[in-house]
């Protein structure tokens, strides 16, 4: 009987241990599928602040290029302003020598519309000058 008993201890015993054994074994598996899920997240957060930093360096690039336009601006309406002066025009002469609406000019030297291409060569013609500046 004490043999039995000792074999239903050991038995008991064993199958605890392997319950225990079986824990552990989900608990290391869970551990290791965190894990795996942990690095998937720190690489989508390496990716997310990369793109971040893009974004950054491109509204950057964007905002300088936007600056250096708006000083290219003021240089030339400056340049525009004193030809015209210089010349002694009025913005609704040179805007006829340029065949453009009268009020064109005016828009243009308070700002509220920029110049495109075109219209500075005819300006350059008809001021006799050259106004496109050199862009970096």
């Amino acid at each position: 009987m004490k043999a039995a008993a000792a074999s239903k201890a050991a038995a008991a015993t064993a199958e605890v241990a392997a319950s225990a054994a079986k824990d552990a074994a989900k608990r290391a598996a869970n551990a290791a599928k965190r894990a795996v899920e942990l690095a998937a997240d720190a690489r989508e957060a390496t990716y997310i602040a990369d793109a971040a930093k893009n974004a950054a360096k491109k509204a950057t690039a964007a905002a300088d290029k936007a600056a250096a336009e708006a000083h290219h601006d003021k240089v030339l309406k400056k340049a525009i302003i004193k030809a015209r002066e210089d010349k002694k025009l009025s913005k609704f002469q040179l805007a006829q020598m340029i065949n453009e609406r009268g009020q064109y000019i005016e828009d243009y030297e308070s700002g509220k519309v920029r110049l495109n291409p075109k219209v500075i060569q005819k300006l350059e013609k008809a001021l006799g000058m050259k106004l496109q500046l050199n862009k970096k």
